[in-house]
């Protein structure tokens, strides 16, 4: 299923998102969270088995603690004003499949157009010509983050990276217990000297003089390699500076973990989960990456070993490591319903580097 299954939709839907193909089917590409929303819905509806929409709202109402006393009503606003809500489409078995592939998009915001683009064509074009095995079942989960795809940004409402949230499921947490597995996971040395250079409170005409002399005393001190890891790892002591992983579960998870468990209530039989979970940013530009170390040597098989990262030694190295992103949690959430499920999970990374 993974080699297979995964291999066509990848390999068809990234080929076809940045070859333009000859149809009379509108462009995958958008300039807008809402365009890229209306693209997934307009691409989805007359394909799609199943299709619904995940309302945002203000954080402090939907957060974890706080949904039995909510302060307000409204809803969460995008850059344009539009509500904001995480859109959801479904192929192939919803009723008691055996193998399921989820596909998300977003999680990075900003980072969700790529992302977008892909599912729009496995909507338009791979999943209505490529037959589905009759318990097989595709979930694809558009703008995880739809805040920071609006208004431009990696983080959420709240400056929370998602990619560095999903530490645990809802519900097996008091609110304390909560806190404290995110504070576990602590601020590493190396990111707490350079917090004033990373996060300035403000800027003055100095600060562009002696940005360099700071990062390198910083490098020189921690040697490059441990200091980027630090940077980007999650740090959970400064709620408005980069990488801030949170205090508590976000929204996002909720909403999704609520979904999905209404959703898959009767399933029973499944016994293999594949995720993809897509972002932009390392790399030449367009230039596609899978990161994984757990089947490093079935990647290489299926794309070559230039398209595939990895932190094993001696390997076409990462860039770095981070934990608590949609694809581990949902690996709890899959080994929660089915404990005895194989289950799969990549990165996959599209370079913007000019």
């Amino acid at each position: 299923f993974f080699r297979a299954n995964v291999s066509i939709f990848l390999s068809r839907a990234l080929y076809n998102s940045f070859v333009p193909p000859m149809t009379t089917s509108p462009s995958p590409w958008a300039s807008s969270y809402v365009q890229a929303r209306e693209n997934f819905r307009r691409a989805t509806a007359g394909t799609a088995v199943y299709t619904t929409a995940l309302a945002l709202r203000h954080s402090r109402e939907a957060t974890e603690g706080a949904a039995s006393a909510p302060h307000s009503t409204g809803p969460l606003l995008g850059v344009d004003g539009e509500n904001l809500t995480m859109d959801i489409a479904v192929y192939g078995n919803i009723k008691n499949p055996t193998r399921l592939l989820l596909h998300s998009s977003g999680v990075h915001g900003v980072e969700g157009y790529a992302g977008s683009a892909v599912q729009i064509t496995l909507a338009e074009q791979v999943l209505p010509s490529h037959r589905l095995a009759p318990d097989d079942c595709v979930i694809l989960v558009h703008s995880f983050n739809p805040f920071g795809m609006s208004w431009d940004r990696r983080w959420n409402e709240s400056n929370v990276d998602l990619n560095r949230n999903g530490l645990h499921l809802p519900g097996n947490l008091t609110a304390e217990e909560s806190r404290s597995a995110y504070l576990k996971r602590g601020t590493p040395a190396a990111y707490r000297a350079l917090h004033p250079v990373l996060n300035p409170t403000g800027i003055s005409c100095f600060d562009s003089l002696t940005f360099y002399l700071k990062a390198l005393w910083a490098v020189i001190k921690f040697g490059f390699r441990a200091l980027r890891q630090a940077t980007v790892q999650g740090q959970e002591a400064f709620p408005q500076g980069l990488f801030f992983g949170g205090l508590k579960l976000e929204q996002s998870y909720f909403l999704f973990h609520e979904w999905f468990m209404s959703f898959s209530l009767e399933w029973k039989a499944v016994t293999r989960v594949v995720v993809v979970d897509v972002h932009t940013g390392l790399g030449p530009f367009a230039w596609d990456m899978l990161i994984n170390d757990e089947y490093y040597e079935d990647l290489v098989e299926a794309y070559g070993p230039s398209h595939v990262v990895t932190n094993k030694p001696g390997a076409n190295q990462a860039y770095y490591t981070s934990e608590g992103g949609l694809p581990s949690f949902a690996r709890k959430l899959a080994h929660h319903r089915w404990p005895a499920a194989a289950f799969r999970r990549l990165t996959q990374e599209f370079g913007t580097y000019p």
